[in-house]
């Protein structure tokens, strides 16, 4: 973990997401609402990797580590923000999601709590409740990937889920400085600070 932090130096957008993995065990604590960054640029600018590394805090050694994909149904959003409950959720490339289910999750997922949905039988299940912090990823920002379903964005929405460009000044993408290890970064996020 010593040489990953190493990393973070120089690097803004590497920092704010480890630290953004830390925020959820916070919310509770301060009395405040879940929150969410969308990190947004060009494809193979880092975007990935950070918020691999930002969930490596947390563990999830396979794969895709700890990180979920957008690419899936309002009910789905519901069911992984439960699941990351007082954590990170990891969200990645918003693009695969449908405008509608990006839109719906840009409230829903900060609010903390589910649909109220009805039984067959005509009574209500139970709604559930959650308080996670969200790194999203995506090529586009929110308001961009709403316009592509045309739907128009409201404040509440904007408020919700913060653009940050991965673009950190430089013309390098993630890193303000050259990453150099002789370690893939991914390799180096295999140890977790979390539960």
């Amino acid at each position: 973990m010593a040489e990953l932090m190493k990393l973070c130096r120089g690097n803004s957008r590497l920092v704010l997401a480890v630290s953004a993995a830390f925020a959820g065990p916070l919310i509770i604590l301060v009395g405040a609402e879940s929150g969410a960054l969308n990190i947004y640029g060009g494809s193979s600018k880092g975007k990935t990797t950070i918020v691999f590394v930002a969930g490596s805090v947390w563990g999830g050694k396979d794969v895709a580590g700890f990180m979920k994909s957008w690419l899936t149904t309002a009910t789905g959003l519901e069911w992984n923000a439960r699941q990351h409950c007082d954590t990170l959720l990891i969200l990645d490339e918003m693009g695969q999601a449908k405008p509608e289910v990006v839109a719906e999750g840009a409230y829903d997922l900060i609010q903390g709590e589910s649909k109220q949905r009805g039984q067959s039988n005509g009574d209500g299940q139970p709604t559930h409740r959650w308080r996670a912090f969200i790194l999203s990823t995506g090529e586009i920002t929110l308001n961009d990937r709403l316009k592509e379903g045309d739907i128009k964005a409201h404040a509440g929405q904007m408020v919700r889920v913060v653009d940050i460009s991965i673009d950190a000044g430089a013309g390098m993408g993630a890193s303000k400085t050259f990453m150099t290890t002789t370690t893939p970064v991914r390799s180096l996020a295999r140890s977790r600070q979390g539960p």
